[in-house]
């Protein structure tokens, strides 16, 4: 059971990140990925200018770490602590309350 999915991202060399798997992920966390890779790109590009580190030449391996560390900011990621309740005492089910820091735990690392 889940909406499974898995990420990695390529570079020129052809070189490719370890896998970030989501069990939850589905379609969304893949078009999350695309769209903060996208807006990524074009930050990087505009501030950096002629450096080259390992960012600059968005190194596959770089990139899943920067990535990572965007999705610590996001509460779509984090790990769900449960649901807010309503006046009565019952959960509400469309309000998760979410962890400040934590990742959620369907959201994790794997080899290619």
């Amino acid at each position: 059971m889940g909406d499974r999915v898995s990420i990695s991202f390529k570079d020129n060399d052809g070189d490719e990140s370890v896998v970030l798997f989501h069990h939850w992920g589905g379609t969304r966390f893949p078009k999350i990925a695309q769209e903060w890779f996208e807006e990524f790109k074009k930050e990087i590009k505009s501030q950096r200018g002629g450096i080259s580190d390992p960012t600059t030449r968005f190194e596959a391996r770089n990139i899943m770490a920067q990535f990572i560390g965007f999705l610590s900011k996001i509460p779509y990621s984090k790990e769900c602590l449960g649901f807010e309740k309503d006046e009565k005492g019952e959960s509400v089910m469309t309000k998760p309350i979410y962890h400040d820091e934590h990742l959620s735990h369907s959201i994790y690392l794997n080899q290619l």
